[in-house]
C-alpha cells in the first residue's frame, strides 16, 4: 500500500491571518525538470487544491515527518530545527489554519496521519543542514524547487511568513 502527501500552502496575511493563496498551484511547465513534469502530468496529480508536493517521494517524507524513513536513513527536519536533539518532536496542526485547508483537514481527518507544518525559513535551514551532511540525495530537488514555487507565488512573502501544513494517508 502507498503513502501519499497531502501539501499547502498558505501566507500570513497583514492582519496576521492565514490564508491559502488560490492562484497556488505547482506547476510542472515551469520546474525546468523532465521528472517533474511527468510526474506531474500524470491525471493522478492532477488537483486544483494548493499543493506545491504531490508526488511519492518517500526520502521526501521521511524529511518531512519521519514517514516510510526505512531503517532510519534520513534526519528528519524537525531534527536539524532542533540542533539534533534526540528528543525531537513532531508538531501537530496549528490552530490557525486558514479555512482553505482547514476544510481540506476535514474532509481527509478519518485517514490522514503525521500531519504537521514549517515555515519556509525553517524548511531552507534543514534543507541545508540535510544537504550538508549529505543526507538529501533522494528529495533535494523536489523540494528546493517546491520551495521556490512557494516563494515566488507568494508574491515574495518574508519567509517566516509561508508555511507549508502537510499530512499524509495510506
Amino acid at each position: 500500500m502507498g503513502c501519499d502527501i497531502h501539501s499547502y500552502v498558505e501566507v500570513k496575511h497583514h492582519s496576521g491571518e492565514w490564508v491559502a493563496p488560490h492562484c497556488f498551484k505547482a506547476d510542472y511547465l515551469r520546474s525546468g525538470s523532465a521528472e517533474l513534469a511527468a510526474i506531474y502530468h500524470e491525471p493522478e496529480f492532477q488537483t486544483e487544491a494548493s499543493s506545491p508536493i504531490r508526488d511519492r517521494n518517500y526520502a521526501l517524507f521521511a524529511f518531512l515527518a519521519d514517514v516510510r524513513n526505512y531503517a532510519d536513513a534520513i534526519t528528519p527536519a524537525i531534527v536539524w530545527l532542533t540542533k539534533g536533539s534526540p528528543y525531537y518532536y513532531t508538531r501537530t496542526l496549528p490552530s490557525d489554519l486558514s479555512q482553505v485547508v482547514r476544510r481540506e483537514w476535514v474532509d481527509c481527518r478519518g485517514d490522514a496521519h503525521s500531519e504537521s507544518w514549517f515555515t519556509l525559513a525553517e524548511l531552507e535551514i534543514a534543507l541545508a543542514a540535510a544537504q550538508f551532511n549529505g543526507e538529501a540525495d533522494g528529495f533535494s530537488d523536489v523540494l528546493r524547487w517546491s520551495l521556490d514555487q512557494m516563494h515566488e507565488r507568494c508574491g515574495g512573502a518574508k519567509r517566516g511568513d509561508v508555511r507549508l501544513i502537510f499530512w499524509f494517508d495510506n
